[in-house]
């Protein structure tokens, strides 16, 4: 079973977490090595699995509440919101490994994301008050109830008529994107300094054959705030105040030259 709220000790690390509850269920001590490196791959953990839990994202920590609940091989697993208060990055992952879980099980779940039991629930059942008020399969149900699906379509916004501002977005998104996805496999901190290197030296790190690829991602949203800061200075040299001012500085120039031809040989 795994409840909403985890359930896990700061001094333990993830690899003791499942070794105590696999004694706690039975486990016999000649399987229990192999069943904690077994459920350790299955959610993703096993390069974490020396780590004490207080060191783990949120949705880390969920999965080791998920593994737990699966340690053992058991037929039957609760899970209570298993991506409650989880990002959507590490929701996604959640949601594909309890794809695979779900392999010869049953899982009987309760969420509050219709998304989430859409995907995951071969059979749905919806409650209120306490009362099953309706249950089937998500085809049956869009069938008995539903209005169709909405398409939403953002067109990306052209780098090259991209302001400071937008750019700045669209860079802070995708080293966001980028530490959420690397504090998987490292520290948050060190996540943090890759991706600050990499938008530093923005001009080092766009080859893709040779970075990987959220670094070339990263550097390429460098490189938008950096044209995009280009193109606000080449704009505001354009305006007509400054057009006509410069002129009038050329015409005076000009009219110097013409009147002194010592100093025009002298430049």
């Amino acid at each position: 079973m795994c409840p909403q709220h985890d359930i896990l000790f700061d001094w333990l690390s993830v690899e003791d977490h499942l070794r105590l509850f696999a004694v706690l269920k039975g486990v016999s001590p000649l399987d229990l090595e192999g069943a904690v490196a077994d459920t350790l791959k299955a959610v993703g953990l096993a390069a974490k699995s020396k780590d004490f839990v207080n060191n783990l994202s949120g949705g880390m920590r969920r999965r080791t509440s998920i593994a737990l609940a699966c340690l053992g091989d058991p037929r039957v697993i609760l899970l209570d919101e298993p991506s409650a208060g989880v990002d959507i990055v590490n929701r996604q992952i959640v949601w594909k490994q309890l794809m695979e879980l779900k392999k010869g099980r049953t899982i009987i779940m309760s969420t509050h994301f219709m998304e989430e039991a859409e995907i995951l629930g071969d059979r749905v059942g919806v409650l209120k008050k306490g009362k099953l008020q309706v249950y089937g399969t998500c085809v049956e149900l869009h069938t008995m109830f539903g209005a169709g699906y909405t398409l939403v379509i953002q067109r990306p916004i052209n780098p090259d008529l991209m302001t400071v501002d937008q750019a700045v977005i669209a860079q802070t998104r995708m080293k966001n994107v980028f530490v959420k996805k690397a504090s998987d496999v490292m520290n948050h901190e060190d996540a943090l300094k890759i991706c600050d290197a990499a938008t530093a030296a923005w001009e080092s790190n766009t080859n893709e054959e040779e970075k990987p690829r959220l670094i070339v991602k990263v550097a390429n949203a460098a490189k938008e705030v950096a044209e995009a800061r280009n193109r606000d200075v080449l704009q505001s040299k354009c305006l007509p105040d400054k057009v006509s001012e410069r002129s009038e500085r050329a015409l005076m120039k000009t009219r110097i030259l013409a009147m002194n031809p010592a100093k025009w040989l002298q430049t």
